[in-house]
Formats: C-alpha cells, structure tokens, sequence
C-alpha cells in the first residue's frame, strides 16, 4: 500500500525534474533547482518504473498511464536524430549495453501495471541485440560498447567488460523468460551471458569479484556486481544459480 513518502517523491519528480522538452534532468536541488542534464535517458528509465510501481500500490491507473506515456517518449527520443547527443562524433559510430540492458527492465516493470504492445516489441528488440551484437562468443564475452552493427572496437572502451551489468541483464533476462513460461531460449542465453561473465569476473585467487574487466588488461576490483548476483538469486531464480554456485571454486 503507498504512503505519502511515495506520493510526495512522484509530485516532487512531475514538479521539478523535467525540462520543457519533456526530457529529465539527472540532478536537482533539494528545493528543485535543476543542476544537471545529461544525455542519456536513464533518469526517464527509473521515473517511469516508479510511476509504474506507484500505480499497483496506489491502485491510481493514472500513474500507469503517465509510465507509459513516459516509455514512449523514451522510444521517441532514441529513435529521433539530434535529440540525444552521440557520445563521440561520426568518426566513431557506436553503441552501448548499459541502455539495451535496461530497457528491457523498464518495459518488463510498466508492463505489470498496465499493457501495450510497446513493451514486448522493445524486450524483442533488446534481446535480439544482445545476441546478435553484444555476445561475442570469440570472447565468451558481452561488451559494453560496440559498433552500430556489433563490430568489435579495439581500444579501452571497445574491450571493456562490466561484469556486474552483464549478471544484471542475465537477471533481467531470466525474469522475463518466467513471465513467458520459462522460455527455454532466453533462459539459456541468460545463464550463458551469466556463465560468461562470471569467468571473467570472478578471481580465484583473492576470492573476490570484480567491478571491471577488460580484454588482455588488469582489472579493478568492486563489491556491485556481487550485489547484482545475490538480487537475481533472490528473484526466483535459485533453481539455476544455487547449481551454478554449487560448481564454483
């Protein structure tokens, strides 16, 4: 059931973290003072899974409808020329996991709250690019940023892998294989990318996982993708990862 601590955080979003081009901000003020724009849509993503979330709650539809109202905006803004910034100039054409990823989770989120064909449509399409342009089985490996058609790129940031993202997709991946009756195809490409990246994260020798891995390179350490492995072992899933953990040394 919501309180007010929720209604007031979503007046607070609707008050003052929008720009007048229907993008949000990425900080304000505590008053609400805008400080920060950036040009992802990140900000949007985790708006919408709020209205979203508020919405059941709440049981106000209204919010329902502002979340899909949202995630359409967010498909518009990705597929309209000049309104997000490329990262690099033309030189360098590219793209990222990180907005693939959680995609799919936003429209999996809106998607219990209220239906619309957009959802499915956009799950599709982000799974059909993670296999076709972000796994590189060469590697055994998804990549955090490729080509506009998944070609590898050979610098810092083309062999970089986030191995915490990468279990965060397996997540998002397997949720929505249950929501599809455990979908044999999906599931086996989430404990693929799962099987992937926890031989490129995981240090046998101190025992720890790392934050960041890239190929032929050091890597730095961090606690986040461990957070990401026990949040997807808590969504249901413990039926594969209580067997993969099992085999692990």
């Amino acid at each position: 059931m919501a309180g007010g601590s929720q209604k007031s955080t979503i007046d607070f979003i609707e008050a003052h973290c929008f720009d007048s081009d229907g993008r949000m901000y990425f900080e304000v003020t505590a008053e609400g003072t805008p400080l920060r724009k950036r040009r992802y849509i990140f900000s949007e993503s985790f708006a919408a899974i709020a209205m979203s979330e508020y919405a059941i709650a709440s049981g106000d539809q209204t919010y329902a409808v502002k979340a899909l109202d949202l995630f359409k905006r967010m498909q518009y803004f990705m597929e309209t020329p000049g309104i997000l910034p490329p990262k690099y100039l033309d030189t360098l054409p590219m793209k990222g996991h990180s907005i693939t990823m959680i995609l799919i989770n936003v429209a999996s989120r809106i998607r219990q709250a209220i239906q619309d064909e957009s959802f499915n449509g956009q799950i599709d399409a982000s799974i059909d690019q993670l296999r076709k342009d972000f796994m590189h089985p060469e590697f055994k490996a998804l990549l955090e940023t490729v080509g506009p058609n998944g070609e590898f790129i050979d610098s810092n940031m083309g062999r970089t892998i986030n191995p915490g993202h990468c279990i965060e997709t397996a997540w998002f991946l397997l949720e929505e294989a249950k929501y599809r009756n455990w979908d044999k195809d999906i599931t086996e490409l989430a404990l693929t990318i799962f099987d992937w990246s926890w031989e490129w994260g995981w240090d046998k020798r101190i025992r720890r996982y790392h934050q960041l891995q890239r190929l032929q390179e050091p890597s730095a350490t961090g606690l986040f993708p461990r957070h990401e492995i026990l949040v997807a072992s808590d969504r249901g899933y413990h039926r594969y990862f209580v067997c993969i953990f099992s085999n692990r040394k």
